[in-house]
């Protein structure tokens, strides 16, 4: 269920690169509809000290306040 808050939404965003889970973060939005992920992202890779850009490929809701966000590098 999405939690309002001052006209504030909250989102749960899966990241996962070349098929494998690689983070969650949680999105504030104003705007219930939109997400607002990037067409490129450069993303900070858990337990190794570099980083990597990646192309969006898809999305995909997974619920009200869940998205899964596919990339490749």
């Amino acid at each position: 269920m999405i939690t309002e808050t001052e006209n504030q939404y909250f989102y749960i965003v899966s990241y996962f690169l070349n098929g494998h889970f690689i983070k969650w973060e949680e999105v504030v939005q104003r705007d219930r509809f939109n997400i607002g992920i990037a067409d490129e992202l450069t993303l900070f890779l858990p337990g190794q000290d570099n980083y990597v850009s990646a192309k969006v490929v898809s999305t995909e809701v997974v619920s009200e306040d869940e998205y899964k966000v596919f990339l490749v590098s």
